[in-house]
C-alpha cells in the first residue's frame, strides 16, 4: 500500500509545481490509477490521507463524487424519475441506455464540474479532487469527461481512477480496452 502513497505523494507534488506543466498547454489534471479491487481502501483510507497530504503541501482540497452527482441528477429528474422506476422492474439495459442517453445530452458531470470550478476560482490553492468514479459505468467514461473540460481546466485535478494503465493509455475499472487518448498524466 506504500506504492498508493508515494503514488499520490507524486501526483499532488507535480500538481503544486506548474512549472513541471508543458508549455504546449498540457492542464493541471493527473490521475492516480489504482486496482479497482482496492476501491474501498481507496475510499476508506486515501480519502483522509490525500485530504491530509493536499492540505500538508498547500492545497485546499475539494471532493467531488461522481455518485453522488449521478444520484442527485436521477433523483432530481422529475421529468423521468417515473419512467426510470417502470423500467427498473422490467429491463434493466432499457433502463441504463435511457439514464446514459441523458447524462451523455445533458453533459452533468461537464456542467457540474464547470459550475463548481467557477465558485471556487477566487479561492486560492484549490485542488479538485474527483471520487467514486466507478459509478459513471455504465452511464459515461471518464475519457469522454475530460476530453470534453480539458481545454475548459483552471485549477488542479486529481482524479482518483479505479483501473489500470499501461503508459500513458488507460483502461477504466480494468475492464474497459486501453484508451491511449488521455491527455493528462498518470501516477
Amino acid at each position: 500500500m506504500s506504492n498508493y502513497e508515494n503514488k499520490i505523494n507524486g501526483a499532488l507534488e507535480y500538481l503544486k509545481k506548474p512549472s513541471l506543466l508543458t508549455p504546449q498547454g498540457q492542464k493541471p489534471i493527473v490521475f492516480f490509477v489504482y486496482d479497482p479491487k482496492d476501491a474501498l481502501v481507496v475510499r476508506k483510507t486515501y480519502q483522509a490521507y490525500i485530504r491530509n497530504k493536499a492540505e500538508y503541501v498547500g492545497f485546499k482540497p475539494v471532493f467531488v463524487s461522481f455518485g453522488k452527482l449521478l444520484n442527485d441528477f436521477i433523483s432530481s429528474n422529475t421529468e423521468m424519475i417515473d419512467i426510470w422506476r417502470m423500467l427498473e422492474a422490467s429491463d434493466e439495459n432499457k433502463l441504463f441506455r435511457s439514464i446514459r442517453q441523458y447524462v451523455e445530452t445533458e453533459k452533468i458531470f461537464e456542467k457540474e464540474f464547470l459550475r463548481l470550478q467557477e465558485e471556487h476560482l477566487g479561492e486560492p490553492n484549490t485542488l479538485f479532487v474527483f471520487t467514486d468514479l466507478e459509478m459513471m459505468h455504465p452511464f459515461y467514461l471518464m475519457g469522454t469527461f475530460e476530453a470534453s473540460i480539458y481545454n475548459e481546466i483552471k485549477l488542479p485535478i486529481l482524479v482518483l481512477y479505479p483501473g489500470d494503465n499501461q503508459g500513458t493509455a488507460r483502461s477504466f475499472l480494468a475492464v474497459y480496452n486501453q484508451d491511449g487518448n488521455y491527455r493528462s498524466v498518470n501516477y
